[in-house]
C-alpha cells in the first residue's frame, strides 16, 4: 500500500483553503513511532465526517500533510503489524490495527494511556488553539511548534511540549509496564474511575472547584506545568497563534 494514500491528506473546506495548515510530524527519538491521529472532513453539503489513520515514522524521518478544522495526534510505541496491517502496540494500540479508527466523536482518545496533541484551527479572524494533554495519561514525549504566525504576547504563538519523561515519576500504581520496563504512565483519572470528583471531574455536572489537588495530580502538574492533566480540552493551558501557516508536532 503506497504511503501517500494516508500520508498526504489535502481536504477542501466550505469556506475554500483559507484555514488549510500544513502539519509536520518529525520523530526525533531513536527508535520509531507509529503516530495516529484524528482529523475532520467538512463535507460539501454542509456536515463534517471524522477520519482517524495511523502510519510507521522512523526514527529521524518526518512527513508532511495539510489539513482543515482540526487535528488531535499521538505516538504509539513498540509495534508491530503483518501485511494484512494487523498487529499490536505496546502503547497506544488501536484495537491491533494500523490504522486507528474512532466511532465515538472527534476529542475521544480511547488508546490511554498516550500523550496527545490536539490543535483546533481557527476560521476568519478567530486564531488557532493547541495544547498538550496528559489528560489520557504519558508514554511519549510530544511538543508542538508553530510558523509563521503574527500575534505577541504572554502564551501566544509560543511552542508548547510535554518533554520531560513522566514515566521515571509515574507513581508505581499507575506505571504500565511491559516485560518489566515501565513504558507509559496512566492518568489516574482513567486508572482509578468513579462517579465522584476524586481525581478528576469527567463527568458533566461538576463545578472545577468540587476537584481537589490530589499527590497524584501534582506529578503530571509538576512534569508538565504547560500541559492540561485532565480529560476535557482546557483552554487555559492551550496557547494562541494566527496566521500560522505551519505546525511541527515533534515526537522527543
Amino acid at each position: 500500500m503506497a504511503l501517500s494514500h494516508f500520508l498526504l491528506l489535502v481536504f477542501v473546506s466550505l469556506f475554500g483553503t483559507g484555514n488549510a495548515k500544513i502539519i509536520t510530524m518529525q520523530n526525533k527519538c531513536d527508535f520509531t513511532i507509529w503516530p495516529g491521529y484524528q482529523i475532520v472532513i467538512p463535507l460539501a453539503e454542509g456536515g463534517r465526517r471524522n477520519v482517524d489513520s495511523g502510519f510507521e515514522l522512523s526514527a529521524g524521518k518526518s512527513v508532511n500533510f495539510t489539513v482543515v478544522d482540526y487535528a488531535t495526534i499521538w505516538g504509539r510505541t513498540g509495534c508491530s503489524f503483518n501485511e494484512s496491517e494487523f498487529g499490536s502496540c505496546i502503547t497506544g494500540d488501536c484495537e491491533g490495527r494500523l490504522r486507528c479508527g474512532d466511532i465515538f466523536g472527534r476529542q475521544f482518545i480511547h488508546q490511554q494511556p498516550v500523550t496527545y496533541a490536539y490543535l483546533e484551527f481557527g476560521k476568519n479572524e478567530y486564531p488557532d488553539f493547541f495544547a498538550i494533554n496528559v489528560g489520557a495519561g504519558y508514554n511519549a514525549p510530544i511538543s508542538i511548534i508553530p510558523y509563521g504566525g503574527s500575534d505577541a504576547g504572554d502564551n501566544k504563538c509560543k511552542a508548547t511540549s510535554c518533554s520531560i519523561d513522566l514515566k521515571e515519576s509515574c507513581p508505581d500504581e499507575l506505571k504500565q509496564r511491559f516485560n518489566g520496563i515501565t513504558v507509559a504512565c496512566r492518568n489516574p483519572c482513567f486508572h482509578y474511575p468513579s462517579v465522584e470528583p476524586q481525581f478528576c471531574c469527567p463527568y458533566y455536572g461538576y463545578e472545577k472547584d468540587d476537584c481537589k489537588p490530589t499527590n497524584y495530580f501534582q506529578v503530571f502538574e509538576a512534569a508538565c506545568p504547560s500541559a492540561g492533566s485532565t480529560p476535557e480540552f482546557d483552554i487555559s493551558r492551550s496557547s494562541m497563534c494566527s496566521n500560522a501557516n505551519n505546525y511541527l508536532i515533534s515526537f522527543c
